[in-house]
């Protein structure tokens, strides 16, 4: 099933896992509204396919 949303990402920080993980971290805010705190994993080993985002502000 594929998700698609209308946000312009401003990367704040991105962590990357271990090879044998294969998925990276990148957070960040909305361009137009810094409140909105996003964090996406990106498995780099599957064509970088969204495996999950969400809210950052919600952990």
């Amino acid at each position: 099933m594929l998700f698609e949303e209308d946000i312009n990402l401003v990367v704040t920080d991105v962590q990357i896992t271990n090879d044998d993980v294969g998925v990276a971290f990148v957070n960040g805010y909305e361009k137009n509204d810094k409140t909105e705190e996003y964090s996406v994993m990106i498995n780099y080993l599957n064509d970088f396919e969204v495996e999950g985002y969400g809210d950052a502000k919600e952990n």
